[in-house]
């Protein structure tokens, strides 16, 4: 006798025979489709049957109360095996979600229970969709390779019907289905066939979702590599300015880029090229003084890498190293002819008209060595020192 794997198999055979199968007729048909329901999944089978012209109206409704009949029966059997099963599991003790969020404070329609390798584990709604979404939007440098969502506690692929499950509570509980996890569904939760189906939507997520992925370090090294990739003349940075300043600044023009250089098609990448562009004119005439670092007349200022021969990570000395630990190295160890400095003076003075005060002076009182550090007033605050248009206009320039 022929042995079918799947369980649903079976009901579906005995509930064909319980009601149909007589004397005078036995739905041979239905039997030859059990094949089919042990070797794809059973919502494929359906739509198969019943949506495509190859059978009759009297069939399809046959195969439809079979079907729904089934169904039911097999999911009585799966609630009380899992009742029965989460009684004896090992309860995974967890008061906090994946974000240390406590659990207490989510209503019930928020958190997800999950049976998995003999334990119980609880999850939020939100972390869930989240590992869901990140195993499928695995890639290597935006060329998508999802694979099936895991446990993060175990690192073991979580069974079918806990993806099943989780859809279904976000349908019955009027909770929000992310457009990727629709579209798993959708492929009978088959990696393959989703990633044949949605590669252009899998490839648009990976860009926009790519900077999650990211730790701070790695992402200052793609924003400092994209800057420097335009040969801005009058950009500076200097190595000591806060990081997490330059990537609020500039996360949106490394995204747009992002997307300019990895869609799928070629007129997406054209679109967004276009609006990288605009993007970075927009970003360079609103952080004017972006990288610099100001301190207060009388300060004595401990910078981490005062020592360095260049400081500005815009320099154009530094060749077009590929990662930012090579050019932080050239930065420290590079003989240059004389020290890089960033001053400002007034503009409209007079070329030819003798200055009045002395240069060495200046540079004295007001640079600290390696330049990119300007000393102000102790009554002269940043903002006055760079927007008093109306008694002089300042440039920076280098000496």
């Amino acid at each position: 006798m022929f042995e079918y794997k799947k369980p649903f198999t079976h009901i579906f055979l005995k509930v064909t025979d319980f009601l149909y199968k007589t004397k005078e007729h036995t739905p041979f048909l239905f039997h030859f489709q059990a094949y089919d329901l042990d070797n794809k999944s059973k919502f494929e089978v359906y739509n198969d049957f019943v949506y495509k012209n190859l059978n009759s109206e009297k069939q399809k409704d046959m195969f439809k109360e079979i079907f729904f009949k089934t169904q039911k029966i097999y999911r009585i059997l799966a609630n009380f095996y899992t009742l029965n099963c989460c009684k004896k599991a090992i309860k995974y003790d967890s008061v906090y979600d994946l974000s240390l969020e406590p659990l207490y404070k989510l209503q019930s329609k928020q958190i997800f229970k999950v049976l998995h390798e003999n334990t119980l584990y609880t999850f939020s709604v939100s972390d869930f969709n989240k590992i869901i979404q990140n195993d499928l939007l695995s890639h290597d440098r935006f060329f998508p390779q999802p694979t099936f969502p895991k446990n993060p506690y175990n690192n073991v692929p979580l069974n079918e019907y806990i993806i099943y499950n989780f859809y279904f509570h976000l349908k019955e509980n009027d909770l929000k289905i992310p457009e990727l996890f629709k579209a798993f569904f959708n492929s009978q939760l088959n990696i393959q066939k989703f990633l044949r189906e949605n590669e252009m939507l899998i490839r648009s997520l990976s860009i926009k979702n790519y900077d999650k992925q990211l730790t701070k370090e790695e992402l200052f090294e793609e924003i400092i590599l994209l800057l420097r990739s335009f040969k801005i003349k009058d950009l500076f940075i200097h190595i000591d300015f806060p990081r997490a300043k330059i990537i609020e600044k500039t996360l949106k023009l490394v995204k747009i880029y992002w997307h300019s250089e990895f869609e799928l098609t070629q007129r997406s990448r054209h679109y967004y090229r276009s609006a990288m562009f605009i993007e970075l004119d927009a970003f360079l005439k609103n952080n004017k003084n972006i990288g610099r670092i100001f301190f207060k007349r009388g300060n004595n200022p401990k910078l981490a890498h005062q020592h360095f021969k260049i400081h500005n990570l815009m320099a154009t000395e530094i060749p077009d190293f590929q990662s930012l630990s090579s050019i932080i190295s050239f930065m420290e160890t590079a003989t240059l002819p004389s020290p890089e400095y960033d001053i400002y003076v007034n503009e409209s003075q007079d070329e030819n008209e003798e200055s009045d005060f002395d240069v060495d002076e200046l540079l004295e009182n007001t640079i600290t060595e390696g330049g990119g550090v300007v000393e102000l007033s102790q009554n002269e605050d940043e903002d006055d020192f760079f927007n008093d248009e109306e008694d002089e206009d300042i440039e920076d320039m280098s000496e």
